[in-house]
């Protein structure tokens, strides 16, 4: 996945399925790495994360991230039974990784088939569903 998000130029977008998923990803380090990407290029990274615990999503959202002005980190609310956490790359690749067993506490444990596409529908598609979401978000 380190290699995905080195390939990106201008914009990442992540969707997460659970906050479980979401743990998991900053447990491997995703921040860290979104954070050195950033500092770089200057790449834009959203990232939404679903309301389930109100205690939990306001921990998420309250983190140090306002020293990257370039990250911005929401919640949305969950409408869909998604198991997927889906990245967006430049508006021309996604990565989608699917949550197997969201009980898990390791991404190889929890994850999964895993898709890659540069198709232009395939993409514009999961676009579409983030905008939607962002734009709907809560928070």
């Amino acid at each position: 996945m380190t290699t995905v998000l080195n390939s990106s130029t201008e914009e990442i977008m992540i969707i997460f399925p659970t906050l479980n998923a979401f743990h998991r990803h900053v447990n491997e380090g995703l921040v860290t790495k979104l954070e050195q990407i950033i500092l770089l290029r200057q790449i834009t990274v959203r990232i939404l994360i679903p309301i389930e615990k109100e205690s939990a999503n306001t921990d998420i959202l309250n983190m140090d991230y306002e020293k990257l002005k370039e990250l911005s980190i929401s919640h949305y609310t969950k409408g869909m039974d998604s198991r997927l956490t889906i990245f967006i790359l430049d508006n021309i690749f996604s990565l989608t990784l699917e949550v197997k067993d969201d009980l898990k506490n390791t991404l190889d444990e929890s994850t999964g088939l895993a898709t890659y596409s540069n198709s232009e529908s395939t993409v514009f598609s999961y676009i579409s569903i983030f905008e939607n979401l962002w734009v709907g978000k809560s928070g």
